[in-house]
This record gives C-alpha cells, sequence and structure tokens, in this order.
C-alpha cells in the first residue's frame, strides 16, 4: 500500500469514561491532522455477547470519535488469555483486526504508540514504521504485575525507537536501555479543575470539622494506614474523611479499614464531578505506599487538587523531589497528618490562589507542546513522516 497515509496505532485503554494521558496527546495529533487509530482492549466473552454492543455478535466494534480520530475495540480469539499459547494467537487475530481496519481507510501502520507492555506482542505482527513506548508506571517490579509485563516491558525498552517516561525517577532506571527518551510528566485539564466556583454536591456530609478527601483509585499501592488515620483524624475533630472512587480487587481489604476506621466511600464520581468535591476538601490526600512502583509515579491528582487551589499531603511519591509542584505539597517524609491538618486549616484566600498558579505549568497543553518538542528534536514527531 505504497503511498498510502501513515497513522498512529495507540494501544492500551479505553476511550470514553475518563480524561487521561493518552485521550489528551491522541487528541492533540488528530487536531494536528494525523490520522489516529485508538485501540481499546479486546471485548471480554461476555461483553461481546451484551447487547449493549454497538456492532454485529462478535464482531469489532469501529466508530469516528473526532475528525482523524477513530477508536477500534477488537474482539478477543480464544479464553484463557494469559497462557503463552493462547496468548500468541490472541495477538494474532487482534493486530488482524487492527490492520484491516486501517487497510479499509487508506492507512498503514506509522507509529505504534504503546501504554500498556502486555500488548508488545501484537507489534511484530503489525510491524509499524516506528514504537513509542509511552511508559507512565514502573512495571518491573515483582509488586506490580506477573512475568508477562515485565517481558512486555523490557521488549518494549530495548526496541522502540522514542521511550517517554512519566518521571526522572523511571528515565533514571531504565534510559541506558533505550534508544532515545524523554521525561513528560502527567497533566491536568484546566478547564475541568480550576478555581471557579461550583454547586455544592447534594451528598457533602453535614459536619461541623474538616472534610479529608482522596479521589482516585483504591488499589494495592495506595498507603490505607494513611487513610485509616486520617478518617480517625477527621472524625476526632468533627469531621470527615470522603474517599472518592472505585475499589479493584487488590484494594478491597483496605477500603474496609478504612470504612470501618469512618472514612465514607462514596465510589466513583463522573470525572465532570470532581470539581464540586475537590474545592470544599480542607485537605486533600494522595497517600501512596513506600515501594518502588509508587516512587515513579507522575501524580497527576496532586496536580487536579492544586489547579482547584487546595493543600495536599502526599506519601510515597518521590517523583515530587524534582517537580516543581513537589515544593507546594505536604510531605509524609517531612510532616506528620496531623500537622498538615492545622497547616492546611490555616491557609487563606492568597495561599489558595498561590497552590492553584503553581499547577499552571502542568497543563495537557503544555505537556503536549514538551512532548511534541521532544518528538520533533528526535526525529519521530508523528505528522513529518515522508509517506512515500
Amino acid at each position: 500500500m505504497t503511498g498510502s497515509k501513515q497513522a498512529v496505532v495507540c494501544i492500551g485503554g479505553f476511550w470514553d469514561g475518563f480524561s487521561s494521558r493518552r485521550q489528551h496527546f491522541m487528541q492533540r495529533f488528530a487536531e494536528m491532522g494525523v490520522r489516529i487509530l485508538f485501540v481499546e482492549p479486546s471485548e471480554s466473552w461476555r461483553a461481546a455477547f451484551s447487547s449493549a454492543r454497538r456492532s454485529p455478535l462478535l464482531l469489532p466494534r469501529f466508530r469516528r470519535v473526532l475528525p482523524n480520530l477513530d477508536v477500534l475495540s477488537p474482539t478477543i480469539a480464544l479464553p484463557l488469555r494469559h497462557n503463552r499459547l493462547v496468548s500468541m494467537v490472541n495477538h494474532a487475530a487482534w493486530s488482524h483486526q487492527i490492520r484491516r481496519a486501517l487497510s479499509r481507510n487508506g492507512l498503514e501502520p506509522g507509529v505504534m504508540w504503546i501504554y500498556d507492555p502486555r500488548y508488545a506482542d501484537a507489534v511484530r505482527t503489525i510491524r509499524p514504521r516506528s514504537i513509542v513506548f509511552d511508559m507512565v508506571d514502573d512495571y518491573m517490579p515483582d509488586e506490580y504485575g506477573g512475568w508477562r509485563v515485565r517481558r512486555g516491558t523490557r521488549w518494549l525498552l530495548e526496541h522502540s525507537d522514542v521511550c517517554v517516561f512519566t518521571t526522572p525517577v523511571l528515565a533514571g532506571k531504565y534510559a541506558s536501555m533505550t534508544r532515545s527518551h524523554l521525561v513528560i510528566p502527567n497533566g491536568f485539564d484546566p478547564e475541568r479543575f480550576n478555581r471557579e466556583d461550583t454547586d455544592r454536591p447534594d451528598d457533602w456530609p453535614d459536619v461541623p470539622g474538616p472534610v479529608l478527601g482522596f479521589v482516585g483509585t483504591l488499589f494495592r499501592h495506595i498507603d490505607f494506614d494513611c487513610l485509616s488515620d486520617a478518617a480517625a483524624l477527621a472524625r476526632a475533630r468533627g469531621g470527615v474523611l470522603l474517599v472518592i472512587g472505585g475499589a479493584e480487587p487488590s484494594g478491597r481489604e483496605g477500603a474496609r479499614k478504612v470504612a470501618d476506621a469512618g472514612g465514607i466511600l462514596l465510589g466513583p464520581r463522573p470525572h465532570m464531578e470532581l470539581r464540586r468535591y475537590i474545592q470544599r476538601f480542607s485537605l486533600c490526600l494522595a497517600p501512596f505506599v513506600r515501594n518502588d512502583v509508587a516512587a515513579s509515579v507522575s501524580p497527576l491528582k496532586v496536580y487536579e487538587y492544586t489547579a482547584c487551589g487546595r493543600p495536599v499531603f502526599a506519601t510515597g511519591l518521590r517523583s515530587l523531589d524534582s517537580d516543581p509542584i513537589g515544593a507546594f505539597v505536604y510531605r509524609g517524609e517531612e510532616m506528620r497528618l496531623e500537622e498538615a491538618l492545622d497547616r492546611a486549616l490555616a491557609l487563606g484566600a492568597d495561599d489558595f490562589a498561590a497552590l492553584a498558579s503553581s499547577a499552571s505549568q502542568a497543563t495537557w497543553d503544555r505537556r503536549f507542546e514538551s512532548l511534541k518538542e521532544g518528538l520533533g528534536r528526535l526525529g519521530a514527531l508523528p505528522g513529518t513522516w515522508n509517506s512515500g
């Protein structure tokens, strides 16, 4: 298909549901005129037979969500997908669906932009012009995942043309394994997270004391001891801890511990509604356990909290050591939670404005400009290829 236009094939995560790094970057490439095929995880058998599907039974779901940006939801080939042989068959079938979706639109795979290292096997079948591995977490430690994740991560680090790390911590560990790399932290959407007034949520607690808050997924790398201490501290002062977000299986026991300590688990809320809660928290929490995985996290929630002008208490996030926003965060390594709450309650309007201003350099627009400049410097910017 010589002369066909080349596309970015982005693999990892769902398009619908929440505002993510991959969505923001791919949308901005599409706005530049780059064709994007955003590939969601393969459909489960349960989803494949669900009446909620918007395509015929067992066929891939293909839809255009923006000009130049299409979303493909492949079907699976075989169950027992964690078996090595089955995984190879599934990825071959999955890759065929991707190539077919590209071909029918007159496209070729220019760049494979991969977030999830479990899909490294698909690269060999799709045979893209180049590979970008956007490494948002440290997948190599045993506490993150299994051998397939580690094997895929190592392969992508060694074979990608560009690796994009979200923190200097990740770059310090793995840059020597790469051909070239960039460091582009996470960011936030200033249209969704800012200091503009919002209505009080209907389920906001009626308490006289401080309301501490955590927003995010509850999983094994969250410091549930810190959340439980926050729940007890809030209750002792006539307030409450609110936890907004779902719990993964690895976080359910910790979630019960937080609830037993008096925390209120509200469950997930629409992303557009989060600012209504964050703006009213006396102190926002970003508690991670102290391990290699958490040390490498780029703190998206910290940016969103501070963009709303709210004080933050964080633990385990070593990346804050080299992030300018770290100077505005109360760190568990430096002070106790009680002291952080006292300081937060003493802040005034000027302090809240300064907090919001501290996040201004971390918008997704600024992150994308840094990404675009870095890829251009490396000769890997989508849209500048020779399509012939």
